[in-house]
């Protein structure tokens, strides 16, 4: 693993590649790290992938959550990349015990550079993963992993109404207006938009950063000369929080490749 995915790997896990080696243990209690795992289940049962004759490619897979479900709810075949090896060796496990190994391939590897040669699958899924392919037109990127008439499946979100300035790292966050006419820019279809309610996604976020907190303490203990990373990481953790809490609507879409 190169210095530079390692730097990319802990920027979208919002940490520094010295907190790399606890990020196993700090998000043990998380397996869906931000995606919507049922509306992404839902909505892909709703366009017939849903039999092993389909397949699906999830673009940063962690630790297998929407892969996982994917088979065993849905019954297609499901290719992960992730660039975090303990998550690869998760989501192995965790295919292993659903009963659906034989459905789910999991790769250690750089999904930039994945997207640029994976062709002609019937689903591509990019969920929680703005930073990552930040800068370039992501739509453009993840629409040439599909067949025509396939499908590309955004989970992220909007700027919320109102928002007068954006906080920094939070510069590719958009209006609802211009996120959808860059959703449209290829000229691709939106065949569907879930946008589960904010309270029920930020509760999520704030249990979900309980348990990080929880297991951050623990480590500090047992790691005293990294105490003061660790409980860094928790307080970016709570900012977020709050700063989606104020900025953000969470917000799911598919669309159809022309």
């Amino acid at each position: 693993m190169t210095e530079e995915l390692n730097e990319q790997i802990a920027r979208s896990l919002d940490a520094t590649p010295q907190l790399l080696p606890f990020l196993p243990e700090l998000l043990a209690d998380v397996w869906a790290l931000g995606a919507s795992v049922e509306i992404i289940v839902d909505l892909l049962r709703q366009m017939g992938i849903n039999d092993p004759r389909r397949r699906a490619f999830d673009v940063g897979c962690g630790k297998g959550a929407v892969a996982v479900s994917l088979a065993k709810e849905n019954g297609c075949r499901v290719y992960g990349i992730d660039g975090f090896e303990p998550f690869i060796a998760e989501a192995r496990k965790r295919a292993t015990d659903a009963g659906v190994a034989e459905l789910c391939t999991f790769e250690c590897g750089d999904m930039r550079e994945a997207v640029a040669h994976i062709r002609d699958y019937d689903v591509v899924i990019y969920a929680a993963h703005s930073p990552v392919l930040a800068g370039r037109p992501c739509v453009e990127v993840l629409r040439q992993c599909v067949r025509h008439g396939g499908y590309i499946l955004i989970d992220d979100g909007f700027l919320a109404d109102g928002v007068q300035s954006k906080p920094p790292g939070y510069e590719d966050f958009l209006p609802y207006d211009r996120t959808v006419a860059a959703l449209n820019a290829c000229g691709d279809r939106v065949v569907r938009e879930v946008t589960p309610s904010p309270v029920t996604w930020h509760a999520d976020d704030d249990r979900i950063t309980d348990f990080i907190r929880r297991r951050a303490e623990a480590l500090a203990v047992r790691n005293p000369q990294a105490a003061g990373a660790l409980n860094e990481y928790v307080r970016v953790q709570e900012r977020e929080c709050e700063t989606l809490k104020a900025i953000h609507v969470p917000a799911t879409w598919l669309l159809q490749r022309r």
